[in-house]
């Protein structure tokens, strides 16, 4: 049995998110089971930007850059580094260690985690134990955010451009006429949960019909290694309009474009490895042979610090002469967009932790013009632009008999995923919040209309993930451990994380395999996950796992690696008792049901019933399964909670039994996996005792249920509905 038991950390005031100058304080808490020879115990608090990539298949090089922020260690317990002197003892029982850090006033790059890099902040522990023993460490990543405030004056200015472009009737050749395009925003900065406000106006001179104008918000990160730079390019929102035919013009007048959830823009000299930056790429579809598209770039900035942010209240530490933010009024979410969990450290100075940054966010955002009419007057180019005639304006002077069409686009497929911790309000009518899980149950069969758009919806190929569920006896427990840390180096190259392990499973409702454990992994698409499953399925050892069956699905979300409890519901739809009146009624509702799930930060892991691919075993083709992912068991009952208290609920509960047949109801809550992150190049085990996997301890807090492990009788299914 190891030593040590426990190792949590309790941070002051729940703090997750800092700024420059902030103090982190907060205690340490470890719990000896034995008395434990050591040298010391050592809290740090480290920042760092790491980047890595190979050079491909000709270019076996690495490409590595690396680059230091913050560096501090205090030692709590025992001789400090490199003091000589004799080995001390660490007694049994629970022992609490506080400390404070204060992190550089300076300007810091914000947090962030990237495909080919991540620049992130960690807590540290550590217990030193003496020589040919293993150490034991843990982290705890928080997030840092630059102080970015977009209220300075430069960051009011608007960002404008204009451009003319030649139109040729085939192939460069002849002069079919020009098209003009010129695009403003209100300023040049945002807050993320803000709206972008464009000003656009398109002229098409030409004798050709052109395609549609299309606004797209980008997030371009730069990442930089041994001389050489790699970048990368993320689709964070857009919105289009329609066709533009031959002799018409195209306004747009304060068309909003959701800024989402995302991680600020990295502003200058602050990071020499990571450069996070954004634009809004204003674009009219012009066929290649007639010159090709006509483009504009507008660099906007993503700040942290909102529009209207009073100057924060600030309070002195009782014993030190530090100054710490006591304001309320900044929000804080977990990001939904524009990073990729990173998993390529080197685990000696950049520990490969699964973190999700945290960006500051506006909740419910209502933009208020400044001097803009509201009204769409003839000539909109002098409100557009906020001065006099440009070059359009006077082009359309000239062009007394072409036709004007002002309209203002309507996105095709602009679905606002809101982030998990601004508090939406919920009118408790029942008319526009109908239970979220059932939205994900029934998306597949929605009309084809609706496939349609959510086929469009996941074009951006990092907004989506492909995550494997799989079912094992319990019994090979200690086998499956061992087999997923042995390949983790497999599980990076394939671009995988583990994101949940429960040997336990909660059965609410219905009938479940008895003595089942529940692994979830998550992949960036399908390839890789097939590619990883195959080769783990192909060992010799594979047999020992008591594998009951291994599916594949697909989910638009970002999963978060920190949200260790799932809420799974198997079903099919049933066709004796099922009417397309039901079926649409239910689908319906389903647009607007994810909203409510979100608010209280729950991610769909699979959401696609249809797509749901048996990798291994006997799962039955109709059964579909959703599964979703929440902080805590308490999170979710207060999602339950304010299901229930909805006045509509009932009627559509009632409603879906009758569409749908729910075989089961299932809760698990991962165990610690900080087992399989921690494991660095010597294979060094993160407890004392070698790689004795039944020597770990594995917490799993579940109090509000009893767990089942041979339960085979089917419930109601109207007892539990929500998953």
């Amino acid at each position: 049995m190891p030593a040590v038991q426990n190792i949590a950390l309790s941070l002051t005031g729940d703090r997750e998110a800092y700024h420059p100058g902030d103090i982190v304080c907060g205690v340490w808490i470890v719990d000896i089971v034995e008395p434990l020879t050591i040298r010391g115990i050592r809290l740090s608090i480290h920042g760092a930007a790491y980047t890595k990539w190979s050079g491909g298949y000709k270019n076996r090089e690495d490409y590595i850059g690396y680059e230091t922020f913050v560096g501090m260690m205090t030692t709590v317990f025992g001789k400090k580094v490199n003091e000589s002197g004799p080995d001390v003892t660490l007694p049994v029982g629970r022992h609490t260690y506080t400390f404070q850090f204060l992190l550089p006033s300076g300007p810091l790059p914000s947090s962030f985690e990237g495909y080919y890099g991540s620049i992130r902040y960690w807590l540290k522990l550590e217990i030193d134990r003496p020589l040919f023993r293993f150490n034991v460490r843990r982290f705890k990543p928080i997030t840092v955010l630059d102080k970015i405030d977009i209220n300075a004056t430069y960051f009011q200015n608007p960002c404008q451009a204009e451009t003319c472009a030649k139109i040729s009737k085939l192939l460069g050749l002849g002069d079919s006429g020009t098209v003009t395009l010129s695009a403003k925003t209100n300023r040049n900065a945002y807050c993320p949960g803000e709206l972008i406000m464009l000003n656009l106006l398109a002229n098409n001179q030409s004798l050709k019909d052109l395609g549609a104008v299309k606004a797209t918000l980008i997030q371009r990160v730069q990442y930089m290694a041994n001389g050489e730079t790699k970048y990368r390019d993320t689709v964070i929102s857009s919105v289009s309009g329609k066709d533009l035919k031959k002799g018409e013009n195209r306004v747009w007048r304060n068309q909003p474009l959701h800024t989402m959830a995302i991680p600020p823009t990295t502003m200058p000299r602050t990071c020499q490895i990571i450069v996070v930056s954004y634009f809004v790429n204003v674009c009219l579809e012009v066929p290649f042979l007639s010159g090709g598209d006509v483009i504009l770039h507008l660099p906007i900035t993503i700040g942290s610090v909102p529009q209207g942010q009073p100057k924060p209240q600030t309070a002195h530490c009782a014993t030190q002469n530090f100054e710490i933010d006591a304001s309320s009024a900044l929000t804080y979410t977990k990001c939904n967009k524009g990073f990729s969990i990173f998993t390529h450290g080197d685990q000696s100075r950049f520990p490969n932790l699964q973190y999700t940054p945290m960006c500051t966010y506006v909740p419910n955002y209502k933009y208020k013009p400044h001097g803009i009419p509201a009204q769409e007057g003839p000539n909109p180019i002098k409100s557009v632009q906020g001065q006099g005639p440009s070059k359009v304006a006077q082009l359309l002077g000239r062009s007394e008999n072409r036709k004007e069409v002002l309209t203002l686009p309507q996105p095709q497929v602009s679905t606002m995923v809101l982030p998990s911790a601004p508090p939406l309000h919920y009118s408790g009518d029942g008319s526009d919040e109908p239970p979220p899980s059932y939205e994900d149950a029934v998306s597949p069969y929605q009309e084809e209309d609706v496939k349609d758009k959510e086929d469009e919806e996941n074009e951006d190929a990092h907004s989506a993930c492909a995550n494997v569920l799989m079912r094992f006896s319990d019994e090979a427990l200690k086998q499956f451990r061992l087999k997923v840390r042995s390949q983790m180096d497999a599980l990076r190259i394939h671009n995988g994380t583990l994101l949940g392990l429960a040997p336990q499973v909660i059965v609410q409702n219905g009938s479940w395999l008895p003595r089942t454990a529940v692994a979830v992994f998550t992949f960036p698409d399908t390839d890789n996950a097939k590619n990883w499953f195959s080769e783990f399925s192909s060992a010799s050892d594979f047999q020992e796992l008591q594998l009951y069956d291994a599916i594949l699905g697909t989910s638009p979300e970002q999963v978060q690696c920190e949200k260790p409890v799932f809420s799974l519901m198997v079903m099919k739809l049933n066709k004796a008792s099922r009417t397309d009146v039901h079926l649409k009624e239910v689908n319906k509702l389903a647009p607007a049901a994810s909203r409510i799930r979100k608010a209280h930060g729950g991610v769909a892991v699979m959401t696609r019933m249809k797509q749901l691919e048996c990798l291994f075993g006997t799962w039955d083709p109709e059964d579909g399964v959703t599964a979703t992912q929440w902080t805590s068991m308490a999170v979710r009952e207060k999602y339950k909670a304010a299901l229930s208290s909805d006045k509509g609920y009932e009627k559509f509960r009632k409603l879906f039994l009758k569409t749908y047949q729910v075989k089961a109801v299932v809760t698990i809550q991962s165990e610690d996996l900080s087992y399989y992150q921690e494991m660095n190049e010597d294979n060094e085990s993160v407890c004392d005792g070698g790689n004795d996997v039944d020597n770990l301890s594995f917490s799993v807090n579940v109090p509000e249920y009893d767990m089942v492990k041979s339960s085979g009788e089917e419930t109601s299914s109207e007892q539990e509905l929500a998953t």
